[in-house]
């Protein structure tokens, strides 16, 4: 049962996901991921940013803000070969763009790790929504 539902899933982000969540092979104002950017400016620096769920790490090139270490993460591997692998839960001492697998609901990072939590739709796949938003503050700096 849990391998066809994950082939749903699978089949749903390989044949759906970029038609439903439209224009993110441009920076098109009608994108999710614009309007998620939107409050952000160039002059903006995050140090440590984590993305949770990022599927195919499409929402990088809609960030405004500096930043010195961003985590891509998500429960599947990322197909994305000019992204360094990095072991989930480690956050790199180099500047960079890292991915690694991490399940949003028990992520493997530190208390108040990083500066600033970035997801999109995720929340609404979750079963339990409110402990899930308390682990993503769990790992979230004060302020962030």
């Amino acid at each position: 049962m849990e391998s066809s539902i994950q082939k749903l899933v699978d089949d749903y982000y390989l044949l759906f996901y970029e038609k439903v969540h439209s224009n993110l092979q441009t920076k098109s104002r009608f994108s999710f991921h614009f309007y998620l950017e939107s409050a952000r400016t160039a002059l903006e620096k995050y140090p440590i940013v984590l993305e949770i769920g990022a599927y195919n790490s499409s929402h990088l090139k809609f960030l405004k803000h500096d930043f010195e270490v961003y985590l891509v993460t998500d429960i599947r591997a990322i197909n994305d070969n000019e992204i360094l692998t990095i072991e989930s839960g480690l956050i790199p001492e180099e500047s960079g763009i890292y991915k690694s697998i991490a399940d949003a609901t028990q992520l493997p990072y530190s208390d108040e790790s990083v500066n600033r939590v970035v997801t999109g739709c995720l929340l609404l796949h979750l079963d339990d929504q409110i402990s899930a938003l308390e682990e993503w503050l769990r790992v979230l700096k004060p302020g962030g």
